[in-house]
């Protein structure tokens, strides 16, 4: 299946110190009178990405007005994925198996019209590497929160961090894990050494970091019933 559609050609630009591991954004679209249709079935808009041999994606699209779905295309004009959702949104994850222009259709009714948002994450490496020193894996979780975690949709407990336990994310989005030493001092320290231009707001159980200029995660380090956490959002 091949389509010929007039593209809107998205550069991906992420300027973060911390997109050594990960690019996210996000574009506001919509379906109206002048999107084009498909076999006289549903009506679509494309956006071209540049993406590499290797790299995970997730490109997800929502919308208010109707119910979305996602086509992927390879360099080839080959339908490579797509999503049947039946809600107002739809998710499609993968790995890219070659390197080239990949498109991506938003598409909906042929009857449909209006505005949708389309999210994605693209990493700029391979996932074949789950085991990190400690500032590594902060630095690799601080890139993933800037995605809101769309690349650790999977098993997140494979990903290790030296001196933590397991990840996980809760109902509300944000990560969190046990430190395994219990000196609330010793945990501030290596923290603040891993992220060191990052400010911090202190309390009586816990420390709360964030970097006012280059990202709006945020991580907290706190105390609960003897034991050490940290949590980690956007």
């Amino acid at each position: 299946m091949k389509l010929k559609i007039f593209i809107v050609f998205y550069f991906i630009i992420n300027l973060s110190i911390y997109a050594q591991y990960v690019e996210f954004d996000e574009i506001n679209g919509n379906l109206s009178d002048e999107s084009s249709i498909l076999d006289n079935k549903v009506k679509y808009k494309g956006f071209e990405f540049p993406l590499n041999e290797g790299e995970i994606v997730n490109f997800i699209v929502s919308s208010n007005d109707f119910l979305p779905n996602i086509i992927l295309i390879d360099p080839n004009g080959n339908v490579f994925k797509k999503t049947n959702s039946k809600n107002n949104f739809a998710s499609l994850i993968t790995k890219i198996p070659s390197s080239g222009i990949w498109i991506i259709y938003v598409i909906g009714g042929k009857n449909d019209f209006g505005k949708f948002n389309l999210k994605y994450a693209i990493s700029l490496y391979d996932f074949n590497f789950y085991n990190f020193d400690f500032c590594s894996g902060i630095n690799f979780l601080i890139s993933h929160a800037n995605a809101y975690f769309m690349l650790l949709v999977n098993d997140i407990t494979q990903y290790k961090i030296e001196s933590c336990g397991n990840l996980f994310i809760n109902e509300k989005g944000e990560l969190i894990f046990e430190y395994n030493d219990n000196s609330f001092s010793v945990l501030f320290n290596k923290l603040k050494n891993c992220i060191p231009d990052w400010e911090n707001i202190s309390n009586k159980n816990s420390v709360l970091f964030y970097d006012k200029n280059q990202t709006n995660v945020q991580i907290l380090i706190y105390s609960e019933k003897d034991k050490l956490f940290i949590k980690i959002w956007k």
